[in-house]
């Protein structure tokens, strides 16, 4: 990943992003959260993150973020999920770059029996 940095603090969040002259006024912003079955273990889990944390490397991600929710209380916000990630991209045909790599399509294969839910939002940049 070069020209990137990655942070990994106590939260277990992670952040990657391009430098910042790179960085996205206007992103298309794609988001994933994930529940997992009850029967997943923690080394599933964990393999999961780290595998996810790789999507970073997809040539048009601009930005990555994945966490845990916050711990946050107001009635508003959704925070029954266990896990998330976002992702910035330049423009719609950036992010369905992303959806077709390999990579991508590998995680899914590989750690979509430890979810039992999935829910993915898209933010247009137009």
């Amino acid at each position: 990943m070069t020209g990137c940095q990655a942070n990994v603090s106590d939260n277990a969040a992670t952040v990657v992003s391009v430098s910042e002259e790179k960085r996205l006024e206007n992103p298309f912003v794609h988001t994933a959260y994930f529940w997992f079955k009850e029967s997943a273990t923690t080394q599933q889990i964990e393999d999961f993150k780290e595998s996810a944390k790789r999507l970073a490397e997809i040539e048009t991600v601009k930005f990555f973020h994945a966490g845990e929710p916050a711990p946050t209380t107001r009635e508003v916000i959704e925070n029954t999920y266990d896990y998330a990630v976002v992702f910035h991209f330049k423009d719609l045909e950036a992010q369905e770059f992303y959806q077709k790599a390999p990579l991508h399509i590998q995680m899914i294969e590989d750690h979509s029996e430890i979810w039992e839910r999935v829910m993915v939002t898209d933010i247009s940049n137009n």
